[in-house]
């Protein structure tokens, strides 16, 4: 499945995936999870790890997850998550952390008023927000 992107006119390196595409890949995942629901047993509070990337990792992301885990966080790995957890992971949640990365792209399956906490290096780019784009067009709490 292709699903377009369009460059902003704000910041010339920034592309977005526009709502009818979002719509569509909510309207033909989703049901399919919602129905299998049953089998998973995700925590509503997720932090993504990216020990296993070759970009992006934090360096001290087992200290700051400590943080996170005495507020009830677990972290999880994406590469040990199929496509169908991943969306379920990400519909369940009502409180994302994670480091700027694809990933991110699943939070096209959160529901409203998830919360999603951002967190970029200290030299990036700011004007890369395409999760942001997307957590406004469904209503989500973004914060970077």
């Amino acid at each position: 499945m292709y699903v377009p992107l369009y460059q902003t006119e704000y910041y010339p390196l920034t592309f977005y995936c526009p709502y009818w595409a979002i719509s569509l890949l909510r309207d033909t995942f989703l049901p399919k999870i919602i129905c299998s629901q049953s089998n998973t047993n995700f925590s509503k509070r997720i932090f993504i790890s990216r020990k296993d990337a070759s970009i992006r990792q934090i360096i001290n992301e087992d200290e700051i997850f400590a943080l996170f885990e005495k507020k009830g966080f677990k972290r999880y790995l994406m590469s040990d998550l199929n496509l169908v957890d991943q969306i379920a992971l990400f519909y369940n949640a009502e409180f994302i952390v994670s480091t700027h990365g694809s990933s991110l792209t699943n939070l096209i399956f959160c529901q409203p008023h998830t919360k999603v906490f951002e967190i970029f290096q200290n030299q990036f780019d700011n004007g890369f927000r395409s999760e942001e784009h997307t957590s406004e067009l469904q209503s989500r709490q973004y914060l970077v």
